[in-house]
């Protein structure tokens, strides 16, 4: 079998996550239900992300050293702060770069191969892509700057409040995971794979057009996190809406007894968190109204796809 990176001939194939574990242990941490929803099967609850059979055991151990730095260094401390963009320096390193290469690498090289998603592409396409894949390959093992670009979204309220976002959304925002690489075929002609994380949008652009206007957020260049001065074309915010949309559509189709049990799950917590404050002599009105308000936006609408 071979390993879809490095190519080497190996007995046996790692079942890889697609996007890093991490991500999804801490949506599950966060959750009030510890379980995750695939939109494409919104009334199986899951404990995982996607997992393919991708990397050799080397590849595999050599990717996980950089989502650890990603992890440590610049998720848990972003997504704990509710978004504080004076954080994203550390996104600046060798290290955090290589993971972003990495999570791009495979969601795309996932997308591009797969037919749930190439089904619409021609032969030609696929090969082309592949092609353009493979200089993000010889960009992470070179450390150097890679020839596409990729941008860096934090889909903060920061962002929504100065006009860089056109929407606002906390569930898609804060808690969604979304892979997807789309070929427009409209006179401006582009294509992109977009990577949606918990309070990031990566998006990577395999052919762009001249009149897109994107100010910061370079991984390779211009990386600024000022929400002052950035900007973003009008064709990735109008993704975000569709993306968002497309989830709100597929989640609706959740049976009413998933949707008992999640409420049970939810009020189960919610006593078990009222006995406890009660026993500490805390003020639980407060907290209650907080975490059935976070329980509402939250218990539809943690997904994955």
């Amino acid at each position: 079998m071979e390993c879809k990176f490095c190519s080497e001939e190996v007995q046996k194939l790692e079942e890889s996550h697609i996007i890093s574990k991490f991500i999804y242990r801490w949506i599950k941490n966060t959750s009030i239900t510890g379980r995750l929803r695939d939109i494409r099967n919104i009334n199986l609850p899951v404990q995982d992300g996607l997992k393919v059979e991708f990397l050799c055991e080397k590849c595999e151990t050599d990717f996980s050293v950089g989502e650890k730095v990603f992890s440590e260094d610049v998720f848990i401390p972003f997504v704990n702060s509710k978004g504080s963009l004076s954080l994203l320096n550390s996104i600046n390193t060798t290290a955090s770069k290589k993971f972003i290469l990495s999570i791009v690498w495979r969601a795309t090289k996932y997308c591009i191969n797969d037919r749930e998603f190439n089904g619409n592409f021609t032969s030609k396409e696929i090969t082309k892509f592949n092609e353009s894949i493979d200089e993000l390959k010889e960009a992470y093992k070179s450390e150097g700057k890679s020839t596409l670009k990729i941008y860096i979204i934090p889909t903060t309220e920061e962002f929504y409040n100065d006009g860089i976002l056109k929407f606002n959304d906390y569930a898609y925002f804060e808690r969604s995971v979304s892979v997807d690489f789309r070929i427009y075929d409209d006179k401006d002609g582009r294509a992109a794979s977009f990577i949606k994380i918990p309070y990031f949008l990566i998006v990577s652009e395999f052919k762009s057009h001249k009149k897109d206007n994107w100010t910061g957020l370079d991984l390779f260049g211009n990386l600024l996190f000022d929400s002052k001065k950035c900007c973003i074309p009008d064709y990735v915010n109008d993704y975000m809406e569709f993306d968002c949309q497309r989830a709100y559509e597929e989640s609706d189709k959740m049976s009413d007894k998933q949707k008992q049990k999640i409420a049970d799950i939810a009020e189960k917590k919610i006593a078990d968190l009222k006995t406890k404050c009660i026993r500490k002599q805390g003020i639980f009105s407060n907290s209650y109204r907080f975490i059935y308000y976070t329980i509402k936006k939250k218990q539809r609408y943690s997904y994955i796809r």
